[in-house]
Order: C-alpha cells, then sequence, then structure tokens
C-alpha cells in the first residue's frame, strides 16, 4: 500500500463555538470561514494556515447528528467530552501533492489511505460537489480515539480561492503548522489507524501521565506558554499545533493554539 497523505486539518469539539472562535481571535487569528453541516448536525469556524486548518465544531442540531446516516460518526458522544469517556478531536488527511497532480484522479485512488474504511457521503458536501465523499477509519468506531479520515480531493489551504482564505493567518505572522502533537490519556493504546497516520504525516503520538478520561473533565484553552505543560500535568487528552512564521521562525508562543483538557 503506498501511504502517499498529509494532514488536512485538526479538528476540536467545543460547546461555544462563538465564544471559542472569539478567543483565538483575541489572540490575533483570523477566522477563515465558517459552515453550517445540514443534514450533518454540527457548524464549524475554520483557521486556515498555509499547509493545512484548524476547525473548530459543535453539535448544531442534535436530531440530525443522531441519525442512522450521520450516527455511527458519534458526534454526539464526542461533543459530551465533559460527562463520558470520549475524545474532541480528529483529523483529516488529504492525498499528498504527488498524487493529486498524478493521473489518476483523487476520488479514484484507494492506495493512499493507510487503514481500513468505510465510505460517508454527507448531503452538505455532496450538495455543492456532487460525488463527494469520505472514507472514515474503521476504528475512529471507538470514540476514545480521534475521528480519523481523509478529505478526498482537498487542496492546501495555500491553494483556495483568496475570498475563503481570508489572508490566512498573516495578521498574526503565522504561516504554517509544523507538527500535530496529540496526547492520549494513560490506558488509551493509539489504535492501528492512528499509528500509521502517526507514520506517514506530521503527526507525534505521545501517551500522557494522567488518567482516562473522567466524568467531571473540564476545559481549557490554552492561551499562554503556561499552558504548553498541562498535558505532562496529568491531561486525559490533549493536542497542540506546533507554528512557524513566514520566515520560518518558530511562532512567538511556540505551542498556540493550544487545546487540552483535564480529569478534575
Amino acid at each position: 500500500m503506498t501511504c502517499d497523505v498529509e494532514i488536512d486539518h485538526v479538528y476540536c469539539f467545543v460547546e461555544d463555538l462563538d465564544g471559542s472562535a472569539l478567543r483565538l481571535e483575541a489572540l490575533g487569528f483570523v477566522t477563515s470561514y465558517r459552515r453550517e453541516h445540514h443534514g450533518q448536525g454540527t457548524a464549524n469556524a475554520c483557521f486556515a494556515f498555509e499547509n493545512m486548518y484548524l476547525e473548530l465544531i459543535a453539535i448544531s442540531n442534535a436530531h440530525e447528528a443522531s441519525h442512522p446516516d450521520v450516527a455511527r460518526l458519534g458526534l454526539i458522544a464526542r461533543s459530551r467530552w465533559r460527562t463520558r469517556a470520549a475524545c474532541p478531536f480528529g483529523m483529516a488527511l488529504r492525498p499528498s501533492a504527488s498524487v493529486r497532480d498524478s493521473d489518476s484522479p483523487p476520488e479514484d485512488n484507494d492506495s493512499d489511505v493507510p487503514f481500513a474504511t468505510w465510505t460517508y457521503a454527507p448531503s452538505f458536501a455532496t450538495a455543492s460537489s456532487p460525488g463527494s465523499r469520505f472514507a472514515i477509519a474503521n476504528d475512529a468506531d471507538d470514540v476514545m480515539q480521534p475521528m480519523m479520515f481523509v478529505a478526498r480531493g482537498a487542496i492546501p489551504p495555500s491553494q483556495w480561492p483568496e475570498s475563503r482564505q481570508n489572508g490566512l493567518q498573516q495578521r498574526a505572522d503565522v504561516a504554517r503548522i509544523t507538527r500535530v502533537e496529540l496526547v492520549l490519556p494513560l490506558g488509551v493504546a493509539p489504535c492501528p489507524a492512528l499509528q500509521a497516520i502517526a507514520a506517514h504525516t506530521s503527526l507525534a503520538l505521545r501517551l500522557g501521565d494522567g488518567s482516562a478520561p473522567g466524568p467531571t473533565p473540564c476545559a481549557t484553552a490554552g492561551a499562554t506558554a503556561h499552558d504548553e505543560s498541562l498535558a505532562s500535568r496529568g491531561a486525559a487528552y490533549a493536542c497542540e499545533l506546533h507554528l512557524a512564521c513566514a520566515d520560518g521562525r518558530n511562532a512567538g508562543i511556540p505551542h498556540l493554539p493550544s487545546l487540552a483538557w483535564t480529569a478534575g
């Protein structure tokens, strides 16, 4: 199997979509676009960098999110990570540039998928792009693992129309996400799909030294260097985006935005 893929975007479930987006904007980041996923029951706010983007996502219609066509995604469970053991992080892959530029269209090429999948064709995507579909990792049926899928036909934000880029993150003097670090709670082993993604992309995996997520976790959204140590202080799950400025320097606050939550 040719695992010629790269990370397209990382998402995190939040309760207050508007408030979470405003907190990132207060740090100088720019919302690139927002979208309602009709038929899936979710809405998002996306922050695009040159090579990938961060998606904040929230349940907007619980009835749609529970529909049989959608239920396998576990969106309701993942959104309720504060009251049950579930991982609200997810990551999408896209075919690498070599696959996108090949004679075989990404939509018809399954050789780039490094894990067993099932096909999901949501109405919100097919309405604007007939035939649009996602290859969802079978391992993501376990909501303790992050959601993992391949976004076929996706391209880097640097190639999006300017109207959708919204300047990317030039205002914050941040160009790229250089590494994605995912911390799993003690007792949650990375599934084969997650291990495959780590082996072929910029994803770094780390097993935390804290307890597994419990019934009363609390959430924190990183805004200072202090939060870089959350994972080492007993975090259940954590995800950090390592950023770089346009000239290659590390961003002023290296692990920002850092989204983490702890059992507490």
